[in-house]
């Protein structure tokens, strides 16, 4: 089950996206600005995905997007909006949105959109740990086939290391 933080100024439209994302199996948080949104992430709440709109008395969503990515970049961030435009677009993602849906939306599109970023956030998540497995597979590789254990400090015995480390990654 994933976290899901909803910020949204208008309660009939956080209602709705609460109603439909639990439907779906999420367990849903709602907050009705994006400071509260901004305190909940200060005070160390994680949520998987943050929907929010972008149009909201006092902290805009781009500013809460901005400030999310910062304190947890690993979360996921769909930025919303009434007034959508190209360059508010282009912004919200060049900033770190996962996704920029103008409302209003389709139900089934925005259930499209969530499961998407979720999978999304799962694979980069599952890549990461491939990464760090990785790195450590090679250091404890090179750690137990490295030259440590020889001795010799010749000319013949150096230049012999040298070739073998770089014809090694061949």
């Amino acid at each position: 089950m994933s976290r899901l933080l909803v910020v949204e100024d208008e309660k009939s439209m956080r209602d709705l996206l609460a109603l439909m994302l639990r439907k779906e199996g999420h367990d849903v948080e709602t907050v009705e600005s994006a400071t509260r949104a901004q305190q909940q992430i200060s005070d160390g709440n994680t949520h998987d995905l943050i929907i929010s709109d972008i149009s909201m008395p006092g902290m805009s969503g781009m500013e809460l997007l901005r400030f999310s990515k910062k304190c947890r970049p690993d979360t996921a961030v769909i930025l919303m909006t009434a007034y959508g435009s190209k360059h508010t677009a282009i912004e919200a993602l060049n900033e770190g949105a996962s996704y920029y849906v103008e409302k209003p939306f389709d139900i089934d599109e925005m259930k499209v959109v969530v499961r998407k970023t979720l999978d999304n956030r799962r694979v980069h998540a599952e890549n990461e740990g491939l990464k760090e497995l990785n790195r450590d597979l090679r250091a404890e590789l090179t750690g137990r086939h490295g030259f440590e254990g020889l001795v010799g400090r010749s000319s013949k015995m150096r230049s012999i290391l040298e070739l073998i480390e770089r014809v090694a990654h061949t």
